[in-house]
């Protein structure tokens, strides 16, 4: 799958219309992952909850004995209620990361069961104002310092079970038409994931409940890589003599992490997101929730939207990305390297034309690339008659509202023209480091794809 998964942040509130924008520019998501923030919701003083908190506001200013996680995030006016009913409106499902009140927990101040029972009630409250939401995701990174900061992901399990036996009740009581699903660990890599798996098998609970697992990966520089992590995964689920149907989660991932204030880098994320995106379609049970669709400057080469709402040349890739067909026709490529750098290469079909796709995505940043394109053994249905070709084009002076001055945003069509149907094509483009070009090539006179 080219695209589906998308993540919305808390740290940074995005507009109220931000998801409505992401259906109309991309359709609709079939996951979208937002947050929940316990101590925002439940306030351990008084034990009362205010559903509808003030996203990222400090409820606990001047109390010391109140532990303190530390990325803060901004405040905007925005609420739990409206951030949550725009997701749910505009994806088919919603996955929810739950966490907050670990260090409680671990210094004492607060018992597992008392975790449990608040983790129960929050759940239990948005699924019955959002039956869509499908998938609860338990802690984010565990054991990073500015996250729940476990110290070692041994710390893990104990959260874990508590969320799976209340899950496990809220099914029991609630019956939802669509079961609630929950997953982990949302740790760093694949070690975290199947450190999980590990703990999972020796669990000796026979309700225990585990539908998904989750881990984050910034920055790999071998986009092979990416269609490894399942049969990883997989090697290790057999081991615990676990089934390996369990769909896996990358629940984070981005290129840009090592320059991701740098705006100029929001292109090679666009260039490295789509070399992974395609190494994860190959991989059936790998899905891939890419960081991130809106964020503050602070993290202006992840967004796929700036703070303006323009979209960026991340988001234009994305954009390249749905143009896709049904069916993936075979590419080869003379400039790809054994680790899936160099001129990557994707053409798909359907009845009414071809898309064809390239990405120049060098780590270096150095090395531009002329693409001659051979399309051979086309279909009769292009053999005959007219073709509209038309050619999209994102690097650093096109789909670039970063660096072009007054740049609306999105994607530019650089080149139209109608050509005669043949049996075969040639197609030729200069790109940049990091630049991207898509073809669409179609019979005159159908609905533009």
């Amino acid at each position: 799958m080219l695209w589906g998964q998308v993540n919305v942040s808390r740290r940074a509130p995005p507009p109220k219309e931000l998801c409505e924008r992401i259906e109309q520019e991309f359709g609709r998501p079939k996951v979208t992952r937002c947050w929940l923030l316990l101590d925002q919701m439940w306030d351990y003083r008084t034990d009362t909850y205010r559903f509808n908190y003030e996203i990222n506001r400090d409820y606990y200013e001047g109390d010391p004995n109140k532990k303190r996680y530390g990325v803060v995030g901004e405040t905007t006016g925005l609420h739990y209620y409206d951030y949550l009913d725009s997701v749910s409106a505009h994806s088919e499902t919603v996955l929810l990361n739950v966490r907050r009140y670990e260090q409680e927990v671990l210094t004492g101040m607060l018992t597992f069961d008392k975790w449990q029972e608040v983790f129960k009630a929050g759940v239990r409250h948005y699924k019955e104002r959002c039956p869509n939401l499908r998938y609860i995701e338990v802690l984010n990174e565990p054991t990073a310092k500015n996250q729940s900061n476990l110290g070692k992901i041994g710390n893990y399990y104990p959260f874990y079970r508590c969320a799976y036996e209340a899950i496990n009740e809220l099914n029991a009581e609630l019956k939802p038409a669509l079961p609630l699903l929950v997953g982990g660990s949302s740790g760093f890599r694949t070690t975290e994931a199947i450190h999980l798996i590990g703990d999972f098998a020796r669990d000796p609970n026979p309700a225990k409940k585990l539908d998904f697992l989750s881990f984050h990966h910034y920055w790999v520089k071998a986009p092979t890589e990416v269609a490894g992590w399942e049969t990883e995964i997989d090697t290790a689920l057999e081991k615990a003599s676990l089934s390996t149907d369990l769909p896996i989660f990358v629940t984070e991932i981005g290129y840009a992490n090592k320059w991701m204030a740098d705006p100029k880098k929001n292109l090679w994320q666009a260039a490295g997101m789509t070399a992974y995106q395609y190494q994860a379609c190959h991989a059936p049970d790998l899905r891939l929730f890419p960081w991130v669709q809106y964020h503050s400057e602070q993290q202006i080469a992840f967004v796929q939207f700036d703070p303006k709402l323009r979209m960026t040349p991340y988001g234009a890739a994305v954009k390249m990305l749905r143009m896709h067909r049904k069916q993936e026709v075979a590419t080869t490529s003379s400039g790809l390297d054994k680790d899936g750098n160099g001129l990557g290469a994707l053409a798909t079909l359907d009845d009414t034309g071809l898309t064809v796709h390239l990405w120049n995505l060098q780590p270096d940043g150095k090395t531009a690339a002329r693409a001659e394109v051979t399309l051979a053994n086309l279909p009769e249905t292009l053999g005959t008659g007219p073709l509209v070709v038309r050619r999209y084009l994102i690097d650093s002076t096109h789909s670039n509202c970063l660096e072009v001055p007054n740049h609306p945003g999105g994607l530019d069509l650089v080149e139209e023209r109608t050509i005669e149907g043949a049996g075969s094509l040639q197609l030729s483009t200069e790109l940049e480091p990091m630049a991207l070009c898509l073809w669409e090539v179609e019979v005159a006179g159908t609905a533009h794809h």
